[in-house]
């Protein structure tokens, strides 16, 4: 998890303010009342964690598939196993001013990702062996392909002993 705003955000900001007139580049100082400066501070920031998050969710449509995909779990009731909803209640005005209300049901939300949770498993375990033999053109590229060292990283609840384990011991 990374702690600081990226550089380049920061640079972003900075050329900014520079081409405003509000940076001094000798004095590398700021010509900002300390109201802008929290306005600056908290525009990188927002800029930061927005990015981020779009770069989570694009991540997830490569690797896992589309959200909108998944099934959503919606609430239901116990025991008649029914939808518990909503109503909700808009007003609106046409074109000519007049007022008229729209009323939808609405399902609660009880999970959304329920069923993404349950493919994740094959996307982190897809059971493909590791590759160990490679060209000698491809060796002179990347001499570190050399190494028979690599790091493993298990996750608790996809542990699984391999059928093939007693053959590859040595």
């Amino acid at each position: 998890m990374p702690y600081a705003i990226p550089q380049q955000i920061l640079d972003y900001y900075q050329s900014k303010l520079t081409d405003a007139g509000r940076f001094d580049d000798k004095a590398k100082t700021y010509k900002l009342l300390p109201e802008e400066k929290a306005d600056v501070l908290f525009s990188a920031i927002a800029n930061n964690v927005v990015g981020t998050m779009i770069s989570v969710i694009e991540g997830e449509k490569v690797f896992y598939g589309d959200p909108a995909f998944y099934k959503w779990n919606n609430l239901q009731n116990k025991q008649s196993k029914d939808l518990i909803t909503k109503s909700v209640t808009k007003t609106y005005l046409d074109k000519d001013g007049n007022e008229f209300d729209f009323t939808a049901d609405v399902s609660i939300l009880a999970e959304k990702d329920t069923d993404k949770i349950k493919r994740l498993g094959e996307v982190l375990s897809p059971g493909t062996n590791l590759r160990l033999d490679y060209s000698d053109e491809i060796l002179k590229m990347y001499p570190e392909l050399k190494s028979r060292q690599y790091t493993v990283m298990n996750i608790s609840d996809a542990v699984a002993v391999s059928v093939y384990l007693d053959d590859l011991k040595v």
